[in-house]
């Protein structure tokens, strides 16, 4: 009497036998990945973060964007406005009032950073701990501002990375990241909050020549 065991491998070996040789065909390798679009990476840039409830502010030079961002802070009462950043603080000095003091740093309600890379496909910030702003400044205020310029926007990810290795080399930052708009979680019952792990408010002042 044959046991078990030999009856179910016997079934199994009675079924490959009459199932019919499974040919695949080989992938596509060189198809590309993404779809192209036509319409320039700065427009695609700011369609797809508003799209995840961010809000990009477009501005010809870094002075016009200054100047909005002293306006946001009169009507809003951003006080502090936090910023660690030397190069960025030089353009806020004596226009926009801003704190670099640690001991503001636990009161602070928005932060203003720069970035490294800006993704138009995925409407995402790249950003890394090196630098002025460190690690905590990206992640703590309720508002956190990102002042770039178009020249950092490539279309894909792979862009950002490519850029990255370039800049960095064999050193590149203990932490790299991506930021999609503003931080938000349905973990609790599905119900969608935002700010519940960083910044409740993204806004990407984006001016068209470098600074």
């Amino acid at each position: 009497m044959s046991s078990a065991r030999e009856n179910i491998l016997n079934r199994i070996l009675e079924v490959k036998e009459k199932r019919e040789q499974v040919v695949l065909e080989k992938p596509d390798f060189e198809s590309p990945i993404y779809v192209e679009s036509d319409e320039p990476s700065p427009e695609r840039f700011k369609e797809n973060l508003e799209k995840v409830g961010g809000k990009v502010l477009r501005f010809k030079d870094i002075i016009e964007a200054v100047d909005e961002i002293k306006k946001m802070s009169e009507e809003e009462k951003w006080n502090p406005l936090f910023c660690k950043d030397k190069k960025i603080r030089k353009f806020l000095n004596g226009k926009v009032p801003f704190t670099d003091a640690e001991k503001d740093f636990i009161k602070l309600q928005v932060g203003i950073t720069p970035c490294e890379f800006l993704i138009a496909h995925l409407g995402s910030a790249m950003i890394c701990s090196t630098g002025d702003s460190g690690r905590r400044l990206h992640v703590y205020p309720i508002t956190h501002i990102i002042l770039a310029h178009e020249g950092q926007i490539v279309d894909h990810l792979e862009d950002a990375i490519d850029g990255m290795l370039k800049r960095y080399g064999e050193s590149l930052p203990s932490m790299i990241s991506t930021i999609t708009g503003p931080s938000r979680s349905a973990d609790i019952e599905k119900t969608l909050i935002k700010g519940m792990h960083g910044p409740k408010r993204f806004l990407v002042f984006l001016c068209q020549k470098p600074f």
